[in-house]
C-alpha cells in the first residue's frame, strides 16, 4: 500500500465518522440559544443559533446579510469542542442589465455551497457545488440538483474553518459581528 492510498483510506474513514456524528446531531433533541445582531455602522444583520446536546455545544447555525446583494448561511458541527464539519451556502446577486416584463431590473443570482470535513483540525475533504440563474426562485432547486465537485476555493474554505473554530467561543452579538467583519 502506498502512502497516498493509506491517506485516502484514512480520509474516507474520517469522512464516514463525521457523517455518523452529523446524523447523531441532526437526530437529537437539541437545546437552542439564539443571538441576533445588527450593526449600527455596517450593513450587517443576522442571527447565530448555538445548539447544545446536554451541556455540549454541538452545532452552530449562522445566517447573515452583509450589504444588499448577499446572504450567507453556514452550519458548523463539533465533536468534543473540535470543528468536524461545515455546510455553508453563499448567495449573491447582481443586476443583469435586462428589464423584466414588469419593468423591474432583472438579476443574476449565484449560489455556492461548501461542505468541509475536518479530522483533528485538518481539512480532509472539501466539496462544492454552484448554481446560477436569472430566476431567483429557481436558485435553490438548481443548487440542490447540481453535482458535488472537489472544492477549489481554498480562501473561502479557510475563512469558514477559522470562523467555525472562533464561533465556538462566542457569547455575544458584538463578538459575532467582529468575527464576520474581520
Amino acid at each position: 500500500m502506498t502512502t497516498q492510498t493509506a491517506r485516502a483510506e484514512d480520509s474516507e474513514a474520517a469522512v464516514k465518522q463525521i457523517r455518523e456524528r452529523y446524523q447523531v446531531i441532526e437526530a437529537a433533541k437539541l437545546r437552542p440559544q439564539e443571538i441576533t445582531f445588527a450593526s449600527e455602522t455596517d450593513p450587517l444583520t443576522g442571527s447565530l443559533t448555538r445548539y447544545f446536546l446536554g451541556d455540549e455545544l454541538v452545532k452552530i447555525k449562522l445566517v447573515y446579510v452583509l450589504g444588499d446583494h448577499s446572504e450567507r448561511e453556514a452550519y458548523f458541527y463539533y465533536d468534543s469542542g473540535a470543528l468536524v464539519f461545515v455546510f455553508a451556502t453563499d448567495t449573491v446577486w447582481k443586476f443583469s442589465g435586462e428589464l423584466l416584463p414588469s419593468g423591474d431590473s432583472g438579476t443574476i443570482d449565484r449560489a455556492v455551497q461548501h461542505r468541509l470535513y475536518f479530522d483533528k483540525n485538518v481539512l480532509v475533504r472539501h466539496l462544492s457545488r454552484e448554481a446560477v440563474s436569472k430566476d431567483p426562485k429557481r436558485i435553490a432547486t438548481l443548487l440542490n440538483s447540481a453535482s458535488n465537485r472537489p472544492g477549489t476555493d481554498s480562501e473561502r474554505a479557510g475563512q469558514l474553518a477559522r470562523l467555525g473554530r472562533d464561533l465556538y467561543r462566542v457569547r455575544d452579538e458584538d463578538a459575532v459581528m467582529r468575527l464576520i467583519l474581520q
